[in-house]
């Protein structure tokens, strides 16, 4: 928070002179406005992500179901790959003393 936005909240509620009580109340109404107004934009944006996946699931069982041998080799791909990245997540650690030595 600013400190004009905090110097006018302080006047516009006629604040005593140097109290921090009322500072640190200031402070925590500013914040819960906030912090609720980003919990929101989060809510809609997770709500938005799930219609996209609800929207795009029906189309892609359709294809799935009649491409099922191009899936599979695709999700072996795709487990490979993460096997891999996995794997060098796992060891990088050790080869990082590895190569230290």
């Amino acid at each position: 928070m600013s400190e004009e936005k905090l110097a006018s909240a302080m006047t516009a509620l006629g604040a005593p002179a140097k109290d921090p009580g009322f500072v640190f109340e200031v402070m925590a109404r500013t914040e819960a406005r906030r912090y609720r107004r980003a919990m929101a934009l989060g809510l809609l944006r997770g709500a938005g992500l799930a219609a996209v996946a609800a929207a795009l699931a029906l189309p892609w069982l359709g294809w799935a179901a009649a491409n099922l041998e191009t899936l599979e080799l695709g999700l072996l791909a795709t487990a490979g790959l993460l096997v891999l990245a996995s794997a060098r997540r796992v060891f990088r650690p050790a080869v990082a003393i590895f190569l230290a030595r």
